[in-house]
């Protein structure tokens, strides 16, 4: 295990106790001697070190912890298996210590635990502070060191947990960062074969990685190796469509078009580290563009909506802000409708942060990215500045050069951390809108941290004031009564400056047009664009997609396409069309989801008697409560519609989705419970409902 120790020394004794690895495996060092497997004697005891050693603070709140490790256990049991875990750890990281004494490195007080930083080495700290380091300084030698330290990602043996993921998407991402940036710095000494190899190892880690892509398509032009310039192009157009069933963006093939025609520009790609922004957001932009979300299709039937987020700016700029929820179904556009609002306020002077597209369970996880880049983007004294007028910000920056953030946490607990955490942010916010407008750019509520939509609360409160504006988007399909966003989305819109735009379908006429511009050149029979309306409901993404799948299969670019195109095979969707059904129908629970494939298979619409007797036919039965649970759920949600007194799914194409996800034996479950409820019956009873103080028994 080799930590970076000269990159460390300054902070650390050199006789530290513990040695953690956690990129390329797990693995704990004590005195020089590894900690065996045995020594952990608990498997909650290793989860509890890994969790802990991954939290960049290295600090978790019981309830976090609960949360995360027992997430079923109530909160006694709970307790006493974090009481447990604790003791087990400790004993396996310091088999020196005599009983009740207070432990040197895994210490607990009041309601937090954390590991001591004086004592603990943890090598993807270490690299991150390199790799930091290493895009400022911009030289070869910083970089080198850097990957040096970057041993493998983080944790691989907990792949499928959700914890680490966030930590381990972002140091990978600074791994292929140092790799791009320094290829860029070999290829401007001349050292393109070498810049070859470490673009070509960025990509065996992220192979979608287009703007590596494109950098290695100009590093093999600037070879004079066109063909292989050419190819490049190929790999990426075809691991974009076998993992995400996508074209490339309109800059690559636009690369590609100028290698054919020998005319390649030599333009820069930027680096994660020298992008030039006029404003702070989540998302790098060109010098000159806008965000790739925001051109990725037509933006068609949405002026209305971007007018009124603009109406609501201008309030802004004079000083009566607010908070702006944009609502719609999944697929809709809300994403890249706020994208394109945040290029237009940058436009007319405002500075923006944060991310349409970011969306975080982590805490204060949006605040965080937007905090990082406005701090990263500043000079060192800038930077230096910010770390001294606003302390608290380092448990949120890597960037801000906070003086030991952890004291917020080991001296004052969570509480005293959030109301510090709230405040410098919005002094932050209050200091930047004495200059200039804010625009602050939120994910979707639903994946929101407590902590991100307690602070979300604060920032409302103080909206009404002050210069800024804030953003959040929230989907139809997670807006549940007593969910965590919903209860915020209440709170927030009584008496509080709080608005909600809401973002529909398109109307046939949009829906007409997005599909005549994304098949322009194509001759469309009015059948053709009847169907198109009627399989995807007007939701943009659904039409983006079927649009697509038709123009990849049709044979010359001069057919007259008709309703036939838009076959039973059409409904065959694409990954990214299952993949947002899919998440949708994930947050409904399991007995929604079997009312909802009951309705799904039944094709046709299906009457609520008919619908409860089919229930009660499966195995097991899905009861009268349950039924109306699960319909209460459905209908809130969009997923399912009343219809003449019968119940349909939303979309052809949800049910699509539906239908090819089920196994053929439960499709046949499903089928011979409807096949029963169609037998002719010899009661004539009316149906009856059980008493609502009477327990059901089936």
């Amino acid at each position: 295990m080799q930590l970076q120790r000269a990159e460390i020394g300054a902070t650390h004794d050199s006789a530290c106790v513990l040695h953690i690895a956690l990129l390329g495996g797990f693995r704990v060092e004590r005195a020089g001697t590894s900690v065996s497997d045995l020594s952990w004697r608990r498997r909650s005891a290793k989860r509890l070190t890994k969790l802990l050693a991954t939290n960049p603070s290295h600090a978790l709140h019981r309830e976090q912890i609960f949360d995360i490790l027992w997430p079923d256990a109530d909160v006694d049991s709970a307790r006493n298996s974090l009481a447990k875990a604790l003791h087990a750890a400790r004993r396996a990281l310091e088999p020196e210590r005599r009983p009740r004494e207070h432990s040197s490195c895994l210490r607990s007080r009041d309601d937090m635990v954390l590991l001591d930083a004086d004592q603990v080495l943890i090598d993807a700290d270490a690299f991150q502070r390199l790799a930091q380091a290493a895009l400022r300084l911009g030289t070869v030698t910083a970089y080198e060191a850097a990957l040096a330290a970057y041993t493998g990602v983080l944790l691989p043996e907990d792949l499928y947990e959700d914890w680490p993921s966030e930590r381990r998407d972002y140091l990978a991402d600074l791994n292929i960062r140092l790799l791009v940036g320094m290829a860029e710095e070999l290829e401007k000494n001349g050292g393109h074969r070498v810049a070859v190899d470490r673009l070509r190892t960025a990509l065996h880690s992220d192979p979608l990685r287009e703007d590596v892509h494109r950098r290695l398509m100009r590093v093999y032009d600037a070879m004079g190796d066109r063909g292989l310039a050419l190819r490049q192009f190929e790999v990426c157009r075809d691991a974009l469509r076998r993992e995400l069933d996508v074209a490339p963006e309109p800059e690559t093939t636009e690369l590609y078009e100028q290698l054919i025609a020998g005319r390649a520009a030599p333009r820069r790609e930027s680096t994660g580290g020298e992008t030039e922004r006029v404003c702070v957001t989540g998302a790098a932009r060109d010098r000159a563009g806008e965000p790739a979300a925001t051109t990725a299709a037509p933006f068609v039937g949405r002026d209305a909506a971007l007018q009124e987020l603009t109406d609501h700016l201008a309030r802004a700029a004079e000083g009566s802000g607010s908070v702006v929820v944009v609502g719609g179904e999944a697929g809709v556009g809300k994403t890249r409708l706020v994208a394109r609002f945040a290029v237009a306020a940058q436009q007319l002077g405002a500075c923006v942060l944060g991310d349409a597209a970011h969306a975080s369970s982590f805490p204060y996880g949006p605040f965080a990215t937007a905090v990082e880049g406005y701090v990263a983007a500043r000079t060192d004294a800038e930077r230096s500045e910010l770390a001294h007028r606003y302390p608290s910000l380092g448990c949120l920056s890597p960037s801000a050069q906070s003086p030991a953030p952890l004291s917020l946490v080991t001296q004052d607990g969570s509480d005293a951390m959030h109301v510090r955490l709230s405040t410098e942010i919005a002094r932050l916010l209050t200091d930047i809108a004495e200059r200039q407008t804010v625009v602050l750019v939120l994910g979707d509520l639903d994946e929101a941290h407590p902590s991100s939509l307690g602070l979300l609360e604060y920032l409302a409160n103080l909206a009404r004031g002050r210069r800024w504006l804030v953003i959040a988007t929230l989907r139809d399909e997670t807006m549940l009564p007593g969910s965590a966003a919903m209860r915020t989305l209440t709170s927030m819109s009584y008496e509080r400056p709080c608005s909600r735009v809401r973002l529909p379908r398109l109307d046939r006429h949009e829906c007409d047009e997005l599909v005549r511009t994304l098949l322009r050149g194509r001759a469309l029979g009015s059948d053709f664009l009847d169907r198109m309306y009627a399989l995807t409901g007007g939701n943009p993404l659904f039409v983006e997609e079927l649009a697509r799948r038709v123009s990849d299969r049709s044979d010359t670019p001069t057919t007259t396409l008709h309703s036939r195109d838009l076959g039973r095979d059409s409904l065959d969707t694409s990954p990214t069309v299952r993949a947002v059904v899919q998440k949708a129908i994930a947050q409904l629970g399991a007995s929604a989801c079997r009312v909802l494939e009951l309705v799904t298979v039944a094709k046709s619409g299906v009457a609520l008697e008919n619908l409860r007797l089919a229930a009660a036919e499966l195995e097991p039965p899905i009861t009268n409560a349950e039924l109306f649970d699960a319909l209460d759920r459905l209908l809130a949600t969009g997923m399912l519609i009343e219809d003449r007194g019968a119940y349909t799914t939303r979309h052809a194409i949800v049910g699509a989705v539906l239908l090819h996800d089920l196994p053929q034996h439960r499709r046949a479950q499903l089928a011979a419970a409807l096949r029963v409820v169609a037998r002719p019956r010899v009661s004539t009873r009316p149906m009856s409902w059980p008493r609502a103080h009477e327990a059901e028994v089936r």
